[in-house]
């Protein structure tokens, strides 16, 4: 086994947060190279979803035990990463709020890489005030509040309508209540997500290809036999990407535009994920599951990532399953 490295000093991120009073508690477990969305972790264990009941469920990744520890009440507020959804899928498993930061906002030196485009720093807490707060300290800017004058854009596309019954039933009452409660609610196409997503499916995504580019040495290296065998499939196929990757990176500007004249300084709003969190047989039953499983459940996340929108992510639980409302901005927005 590789001799293990031990860091000289903390991630920028951890440095302004211990500046600014917060107790650091300690690390937590997460998917190798934040390349999973489920979470899984064959060497040091899946952190438990705190959500689970009789039936074990996945906690979501990358960022999973940030989100478990916080779900369970060990700590109100954790600290994750988020390329294709790491730390709004695990605080949609676990029923805790999520915020992916626009990219940028917060420091990223100290921290492991995975597509340097789409990385971004995210919080998880156990409600917006206290994600807020934990912003405030960081940044100075705790950003605007929405309030009921904010256009609630609900797209006419597949973020909406591609959703298990559970999901798709919780998310057109939550809407429905938001209504009631005066925001300005419109249901109207937003092409740029079917364009986005077409695009992604003909040519791969840019986290698949970076991850290869990135990462791909491991397959070969002394470490080959050493990844969990997830990741390492997953960058396998990163090399059948990696060229038609080019056409996605090419549109990636001109769709962000696009995607922010649509919304009209509106707020996108969608469910995060699709379905409800799997349960942890279900998905390590085989191969074919996992996979199918986790690009199933990264599909609206990656999308809104290649999109450049920040978000935030409200819980709703239910019988110890979970839900996700997904409040994005253009990328253009600073928040």
């Amino acid at each position: 086994m590789p001799p293990r490295t031990v860091a000289r000093r903390d991630a920028g991120l951890v440095r302004r947060l211990r500046e600014n009073g917060v107790v650091v508690v300690g690390k937590t477990t997460m998917s190798e190279l934040a390349f999973s969305g489920l979470g899984i972790n064959p060497h040091h264990g899946t952190p438990a979803n705190p959500r689970s009941r009789e039936v074990p469920l996945v906690p979501g990744g990358s960022s999973s035990g940030s989100a478990a520890a916080v779900a369970s009440g060990l700590v109100p507020l954790a600290i994750g990463t988020d390329t294709s959804g790491s730390v709004r899928v695990p605080a949609a498993f676990c029923g805790v709020v999520g915020y992916k930061a626009s990219a940028g906002r917060f420091p990223t030196d100290g921290m492991r890489a995975l597509a340097p485009g789409l990385d971004s720093v995210g919080v998880l807490g156990s409600d917006v005030a206290q994600v807020r707060s934990l912003v405030l300290a960081l940044t100075g800017q705790a950003g605007p509040h929405t309030t009921s004058s904010a256009l609630l854009v609900v797209p006419d596309d597949a973020v909406v309508h591609d959703c298990d019954p559970f999901v798709s039933a919780w998310f057109a009452a939550r809407v429905q209540r938001l209504a009631a409660l005066g925001f300005r609610i419109e249901h109207r196409a937003v092409p740029v997500l079917a364009e986005a997503q077409r695009l992604m499916d003909d040519h791969g995504t840019v986290v698949a290809a970076d991850a290869r580019l990135r990462y791909g040495h491991l397959l070969t290296g002394p470490e080959g036999d050493l990844l969990d065998p997830a990741v390492a499939r997953r960058l396998r196929a990163g090399a059948g990407v990696v060229g038609g990757t080019v056409v996605v990176r090419s549109e990636m500007a001109r769709l962000r535009r696009q995607l922010d004249g649509q919304l009209d300084g509106g707020y996108l709003i969608c469910p995060t994920v699709r379905h409800s969190p799997p349960s942890l047989a279900e998905v390590t039953r085989s191969a074919a599951a996992y996979d199918a499983l986790n690009a199933r459940t990264l599909r609206t996340t990656m999308l809104l990532s290649y999109l450049g929108m920040p978000g935030v992510n409200l819980p709703l639980t239910d019988g110890g399953r979970t839900a996700l409302a997904c409040w994005s901005r253009a990328p253009t927005d600073s928040t």
